[in-house]
């Protein structure tokens, strides 16, 4: 990615949230929440709108750490060079930058796509879906748990096999 092209995303990124965070915000989250005594906090679109509005922040300090990525990248090269290719290269750094990019990314989508269903429902299809939703939420529910305690079992083992593998490399 080009500077020029970089400079245009973070542009592009936080212009409208810094010009509109500071005037917006403030009077549209905290005006009603003093008037009706913070039950306007309860409103799901309003909850989908708090993280909706902070996570360009933090993808666009994301966007600033390029010279991190760079610098390592040139460390890798480096050792690449000296080695022949054939030295034993930490990368740890770039990919939990790219993780925490990419965990971003999918949070404002996420977020966006639950603030556009939630604008969208007087589309009967799209209120179809609510309704579905809102019937099938208990058993959604013990869906969502199960599959958290599976994939935090699975995510455990495949790191515990992964330390191990990368014990036995050393």
């Amino acid at each position: 990615m080009t500077p020029r092209i970089l400079l245009y995303c973070i542009y592009v990124c936080v212009t409208p949230q810094i010009l509109l965070f500071p005037c917006v915000t403030p009077r549209i989250l905290l005006y009603p929440c003093v008037t009706t005594k913070f039950f306007y906090l309860r409103v799901l679109i309003v909850l989908i709108g708090i993280p909706l509005n902070l996570l360009p922040y933090v993808l666009a300090l994301l966007l600033l750490l390029p010279p991190i990525r760079y610098n390592e990248v040139s460390r890798v090269l480096k050792v690449f060079k000296e080695t022949l290719g054939n030295g034993y290269v930490r990368m740890e750094l770039a990919c939990i930058l790219d993780g925490y990019y990419l965990c971003t990314s999918a949070g404002i989508i996420f977020f966006s796509s639950l603030k556009i269903i939630k604008l969208l429902q007087f589309n009967n299809r799209m209120n179809l879906l609510g309704l579905t939703f809102a019937r099938c939420w208990d058993d959604l529910r013990v869906f969502f748990l199960t599959f958290a305690i599976i994939f935090f079992a699975f995510t455990t083992s495949f790191l515990h096999h992964l330390h191990a593998a990368a014990r036995g490399i050393q």
